[in-house]
């Protein structure tokens, strides 16, 4: 519901996993443009840029102060290396900020701050940054420092953007203590996701807020409070973000991944020997069973007539128990963008419900005009129970009231031919399947047209 927790579960991940495609070619696996590494800090940029090309990008470009560059080019192989303008002291200077904009035109999203440094200069050329950049922007470390405690350039941005602050790091974005930030970590993260900012709170339980959502993720543990893990997580969403993937799904996404890959090296190295270089290490481990989960048959070459729900259907789909009231089902939809939830008891399918059964859930609207229709009126031979079903309904508390009970269904087994077709004669959106009475799986009308696209 908005505004409530959510907790996504492996699925949910996985179907925000972007495999690569047989046409793929490096300029379309998305492509990165890391700024920072100032001197003393260019392991920063690195491991932002390791932890972006181990997480898929086809492309990445760092850009950092030309005393830093000699030392990236020894610490990276893959990426492309760009030297902008520093000042006296070797950070980067404000007139940096035209070469990163250029260098900005060939990317698809821009990481901002791992190792960027602090000072006046460099404040100046992130506000302008911050301002000018029109790409999917993630904001780090030094660059959310460079902010200060103003938001309004984040607040007023377009395109996507994600802020990555730990607790001290918020704390200063918000103007108050990190007591005040640790006491209501909730609060900090919606406060800090202004305008269409995306916000990871980093910590125990790190949350992912954006959009009056917030997303708690399940990951992680204290192999990753040591020096560099935060850039590993930039590098990660940074990687999401150039790919297409929403704002607050590559951050959730990004969080997950992170964390998964710090237990898999703990549990390897033990979490008193985890280092960020062994997160990134261990993101294939992360990423292996969101791929397996998320993995469906290729359709290339097989004709339709082979083709069942089971090929194309989204397995563990959301679903609703018949005691949700209808105004959180009304609020579910709409978050997820779906037309009709499953209703399911236990795991057992008991009815469907739609967005017209949910029509009339404003009582104050509906039910004085209701009353009028049962007092004042005389209803036409077999008319009455509609009008008192459509009464009962728009005071209805749950979605059992509400609910199609005895919905079309189809068997994993059944051809997706037959299955378009059902779709197409009861014009219907989505279709449960179900194995005996449990719902493994739904299938709506874009995984067909995916199945045709191949």
């Amino acid at each position: 519901m908005s505004g409530q927790r959510e907790s996504w579960n492996a699925s949910e991940y996985a179907r925000l996993v972007r495999p690569p495609r047989e046409s793929d070619h490096k300029a379309t696996r998305g492509r990165v443009l890391i700024v920072g590494g100032a001197p003393g800090l260019t392991g920063a940029v690195c491991l932002a840029a390791t932890a972006a090309l181990r997480a898929g990008a086809g492309y990445v470009t760092v850009a950092v102060p030309e005393p830093s560059l000699s030392v990236v080019e020894i610490k990276l192989t893959a990426p492309v290396k760009l030297a902008v303008r520093a000042d006296a002291s070797g950070v980067f200077a404000s007139d940096a900020v035209e070469a990163v904009l250029t260098a900005a035109g060939s990317a698809d999203a821009v990481v901002l701050g791992p190792g960027l440094g602090r000072g006046r200069a460099t404040a100046e050329a992130v506000r302008e940054l911050v301002a000018r950049v029109t790409l999917p922007l993630l904001i780090d470390a030094d660059a959310l420092h460079a902010l200060g405690s103003d938001l309004s350039l984040v607040a007023a941005r377009s395109a996507p953007t994600v802020l990555t602050p730990h607790a001290g790091e918020a704390a200063r974005l918000l103007g108050i203590s990190r007591a005040e930030v640790d006491a209501d970590r909730d609060g900090a993260a919606r406060s800090l996701a202004v305008g269409r900012a995306t916000v990871v709170l980093k910590g125990p339980g790190t949350l992912v807020a954006g959009g009056g959502r917030i997303v708690v993720n399940p990951t992680g543990g204290p192999e990753l409070a040591t020096l560099g893990t935060g850039d590993v997580l930039s590098g990660i969403i940074g990687t999401l973000l150039a790919q297409g993937t929403p704002a607050l799904e590559a951050a959730a996404l990004g969080a997950y991944l992170h964390g998964s890959a710090g237990a898999a090296a703990a549990d390897a190295l033990t979490a008193v020997c985890c280092t960020a270089e062994d997160v990134v290490a261990y993101l294939p481990e992360a990423f292996r069973p969101l791929l397996a989960a998320g993995a469906r048959p290729t359709m290339e070459g097989r004709p339709m007539t082979e083709l069942t729900a089971r090929d194309i259907m989204t397995p563990d789909p959301v679903t609703v128990g018949t005691d949700m009231t209808v105004t959180d089902a009304a609020h579910l939809m709409t978050e997820k963008h779906i037309g009709s939830l499953p209703v399911v008891e236990g795991d057992r399918l008991v009815g469907l419900v739609t967005e017209s059964d949910l029509i009339m859930q404003d009582v104050k609207v509906h039910f004085p005009t209701y009353l009028s229709l049962l007092g004042g009126y005389v209803f036409a031979p077999g008319s009455t129970d509609r009008y008192e079903s459509a009464l009962r309904k728009a005071v209805a508390a749950s979605v059992a009231d509400v609910m199609t009970p005895d919905p079309v269904t189809v068997s994993p087994e059944a051809l997706v031919s037959d299955v378009a077709t059902l779709i197409m004669e009861r014009d219907v959106a989505r279709i449960p399947v179900i194995e005996g009475d449990k719902l493994i799986g739904i299938i709506s009308k874009s995984d067909i047209v995916r199945s045709l696209a191949g």
